[in-house]
């Protein structure tokens, strides 16, 4: 029993992680769009934002968290 409260503790923690990443890559993109800080920079931000959604959906579709 113990070992399924863990278990469901990872995938918690898990999926909190990937939305935080998501989360914070798409606003640090659109900051620095706004800080008029360069095109490259802000699509930097945007590509690890979308690669990182690709890797939450692959996880999620796989269940291979290991």
């Amino acid at each position: 029993m113990a070992n399924e409260k863990n278990t469901f503790l990872k995938y918690r923690v898990f999926n909190a992680v990937f939305l935080v990443g998501i989360c914070m890559s798409f606003s640090c993109s659109l900051m620095n769009y706004l800080l008029g800080m360069g095109t490259t920079v802000s699509l930097i931000s945007l590509a690890y934002g979308i690669i990182t959604v690709g890797l939450y959906i692959a996880f999620k579709i796989t269940e291979n968290y290991d």
